[in-house]
């Protein structure tokens, strides 16, 4: 996996629970509980900038926010409800996009966090070194303190070289020969599976692909592709449910088919043999069984 990968926090303003908006939540009936929800929705959306997706494996988006943040449909409703009314969310079709979000998230790549992990060793040893040399000269202190603020503005140069180019890397876009390598191979998977044409800069899917690729690398993007066939379930021969494109490139389905939580767990016969389903099903792990069997109940199957 590629070492770009990025990590997320949510700057919680200090007169948050003060806002007039919190505060009329929290006097609603269950307001605290809907105060717990809607955090944990911001944090559930920080790795998308806000937008949380509606996957299509589960009913509609509220039993799908039920399973990811483990709180009661009706809460999450009521707590929509009251952020909607209140500009605090955004509906985008099936999405959600929490308005707020955006201005209030921090984030640094892995590189950048050891950097700064390396600074602050370094200050650590820099404050034992002027303990210890507190009783010595007044010029050899002074002289010191010079070398330290030497050292200090070499760091903040790293650290600014550092920081632009993780940016860089943020902007890189995919080129044509990518884009060719990973269309011939969907394109080469299951008849079952619904082929791709194009991918045209600017359109969902291309911006879905190509930060699956900048957060990832292109090496684990095409392993996920072919670990697609190895799962009967995302090709379609479990029920009528069959992988799409625009569905992988999705941040939490992708980490899933990449993880292998649909590969077949025991080897199968016939793919299309209905004896071999219960057998199917049973090698898969607990929690995607469980998604697999309320897909199948909302199915009608």
């Amino acid at each position: 996996m590629s070492d770009n990968k990025r990590y997320y926090w949510l700057k919680l303003k200090n007169d948050f629970f003060d806002s007039r908006k919190m505060k009329k939540l929290r006097k609603v009936a269950g307001g605290d509980t809907y105060t717990i929800i809607y955090l944990k929705l911001q944090l559930l959306s920080i790795d998308n900038e806000g937008l949380i997706e509606f996957e299509g494996t589960d009913e509609d988006i509220y039993q799908q926010l039920s399973l990811d943040i483990d709180e009661e449909i009706d809460d999450i409703k009521m707590t929509l409800a009251f952020c909607n009314a209140n500009n605090l969310i955004e509906y985008l079709d099936d999405d959600v996009f929490l308005s707020e979000v955006p201005a209030l998230i921090g984030s640094e790549t892995a590189s950048t966090r050891r950097s700064r992990k390396h600074r602050r060793k370094q200050k650590e040893l820099q404050s034992n070194k002027k303990a210890l040399q507190r009783n010595g000269e007044a010029l050899q202190c002074n002289t010191d303190a010079t070398k330290r603020n030497t050292e200090i503005d070499i760091e903040i140069d790293k650290d600014k070289e550092i920081e632009i180019r993780d940016r860089d890397t943020e902007k890189k876009l995919m080129n044509s020969s990518q884009i060719n390598q990973i269309i011939n191979l969907w394109n080469s998977l299951d008849s079952n599976i619904p082929k791709i044409t194009a991918l045209n800069t600017g359109t969902k899917r291309y911006k879905l692909l190509n930060a699956r690729i900048n957060e990832y690398g292109l090496d684990d993007v095409i392993k996920a592709i072919k670990n697609i066939r190895q799962s009967r379930f995302l090709q379609g021969y479990v029920n009528d449910f069959a992988i799409t494109f625009d569905w992988f490139v999705r941040p939490n389905n992708f980490v899933k088919v990449l993880e292998g939580n649909y590969t077949d767990k025991q080897s199968q016969g016939s793919k299309r043999e209905e004896e071999n389903r219960s057998s199917y099903q049973e090698g898969l792990d607990e929690q995607t069984r469980r998604e697999f069997y309320e897909l199948k109940k909302e199915m009608g199957l």
